[in-house]
């Protein structure tokens, strides 16, 4: 039976993972408003299309600030007081004077900006061919930036960049590129891997059972009474995976059947590792089993992270 406290073996374990940049989350963010925008957008309806210029410029905006902060710019003025053609004007004179030129597609933001204020503030409705022009300049400019300003590929960027532990976060992140490669049982793989990661985090608030007995040397308890007690192992396994979902006000369904689906990982006490997954869904669902887990491990990720330490004791310097 495995034990929580076995680290992964070197060869899973990433090195010297990637860091996302600083402003990771306000990119996400920029994504995140994309992605409705474009919801807003194939709706065509002309509420739909003005809310989509609107949001496109927003994005555009968000990134203008995460570039103006990224690359220690300075305007004079207070933050709140920096508006978006101030933006415009400093990222665009830090891009030429850093490449001699600036980024696609910005040239063509005040045209957005000014599409954005006639809908919202004197409701000038925008025809369709129009909206898609204008929302489209808003995407090639995120794109660019994150490529440009920010050294980072536009199509990877996901809630997984806000994952502080680095191998987890590779994990993660590798699963993604998995999944959208079409290799749906290694990015469960990997999955599993991030579950070991997680599930060694959950000493903190109720030790393995594996922790609490010595279990090596040659009077190993397990040797003793054999699968007896590998069926303990297993069920207060089960049960601490509950108890700790209760702590962290997870799913304890999903997380039933996350840790049904991926595959499972043998790792010995030397650090070899063995991989072995279930056939527990059909072959055509493999893809959106694949997908529900790596969704789930990242919000469980993410949970865990913003759970972890009590700010009472961290006030307290315990």
């Amino acid at each position: 039976m495995d034990d929580d406290s076995t680290a992964p073996p070197p060869a899973a374990t990433p090195a010297a993972p990637a860091e996302p940049p600083a402003e990771i989350a306000q990119i996400l963010l920029a994504k995140q408003v994309l992605a409705e925008g474009a919801r807003l957008l194939a709706q065509g309806t002309r509420v739909g299309l003005g809310l989509a210029v609107s949001l496109g410029q927003d994005s555009a905006e968000l990134m203008l600030r995460a570039a103006f902060k990224q690359w220690g710019l300075q305007s004079g003025k207070k933050p709140s007081e920096i508006m978006f053609h101030d933006l415009l004007r400093a990222v665009d004179e830090a891009c030429r004077a850093r490449s001699g030129q600036a980024l696609p597609r910005m040239h063509k933001l005040g045209e957005l900006n000014t599409a954005r204020v006639n809908f919202k503030h004197y409701g000038l409705a925008l025809d369709a061919d129009d909206a898609r022009r204008l929302f489209g300049y808003a995407g090639d400019f995120f794109d660019a930036a994150c490529r440009e300003v920010f050294g980072i590929d536009p199509a990877t960027v996901s809630m997984a960049d806000l994952i502080a532990d680095p191998t987890l976060r590779w994990h993660l992140k590798a699963a993604q590129a998995l999944l959208a490669a079409g290799d749906a049982n290694e990015a469960l793989t990997e999955c599993a891997w991030a579950e070991r990661l997680m599930r060694q985090g959950f000493n903190r608030v109720l030790p393995a059972l594996g922790q609490l007995i010595r279990l090596d040397g040659p009077d190993r308890l397990e040797r003793q009474v054999g699968l007896n007690f590998d069926m303990l192992l297993q069920f207060t396994h089960h049960i601490r995976g509950v108890s700790v979902c209760a702590f962290y006000g997870i799913d304890p369904e999903d997380w039933r059947a996350f840790q049904r689906l991926i595959p499972k990982l043998h790792v010995s006490p030397a650090g070899t590792s063995q991989v072995d997954h279930r056939m527990v869904v059909a072959p055509d669902k493999l893809p959106k089993a694949a997908a529900f887990c790596v969704d789930f491990a990242i919000d469980m990720a993410l949970v865990i992270q913003e759970r972890s330490g009590s700010p009472r004791l961290r006030a307290a310097g315990l």
